[in-house]
């Protein structure tokens, strides 16, 4: 198990997917209020009101991301050779984190708030268009308090790492993880 050697987990329940672990590290991210403030943000928009099973909420789909990015890190990077143990738990971190976050930008009723939202130069300091839920996501991992969690839990250079793990036109020019 890959969490074995941490000495607090906390085990979420998932009706999907079962059993999903979270080491000490983890736990603080996913407490954190951007993460927490996703069990309100409905993952289907206005759907519920035409279909009323379609409850889900952004809360628990980014875990699931979270858990299925946990797993395919696992199957892939099975026989890869790290340059020690250290170095594989922070790129693993990365990428759990990343699926977690991904969604921390979304605004209420998920997509369907896109054409209310402002424009990106005012969510970004640059850009033009209309900002989306990823211009948030962005702004929010690299400018928020988040920011200073995840550097405090995971070192300075992370909130980029894992920003640049969601939005493919940054860049990491600082040291590697």
């Amino acid at each position: 198990m890959d969490n074995a050697n941490h000495k607090a987990q906390l085990e979420i329940r998932d009706p999907i997917h079962g059993a999903i672990l979270l080491s000490p590290e983890e736990i603080q991210i996913v407490d954190s209020p951007y993460v927490q403030r996703l069990r309100g943000i409905k993952q289907t928009g206005f759907a519920e009101l035409a279909f009323p099973g379609a409850t889900h909420v952004r809360y628990s789909h980014s875990l699931g991301a979270f858990f299925l990015a946990g797993k395919i890190f696992n199957i892939i990077f099975k026989d890869f050779e790290w340059k020690d143990e250290e170095e594989r738990k922070r790129f693993r971190f990365a990428l759990r984190i990343a699926a977690l976050l991904h969604d921390v930008g979304h605004g209420p009723l998920s997509h369907a708030a896109e054409a209310a939202m402002p424009p990106r130069s005012e969510v970004l300091g640059e850009g033009e268009g209309q900002a989306t839920h990823e211009d948030y996501t962005e702004a929010i991992i690299l400018r928020s308090s988040l920011t200073e969690k995840l550097k405090s839990v995971f070192g300075k250079d992370f909130p980029l790492a894992v920003a640049s793990i969601i939005v493919v036109r940054l860049t990491i020019v600082s040291t590697p993880l």
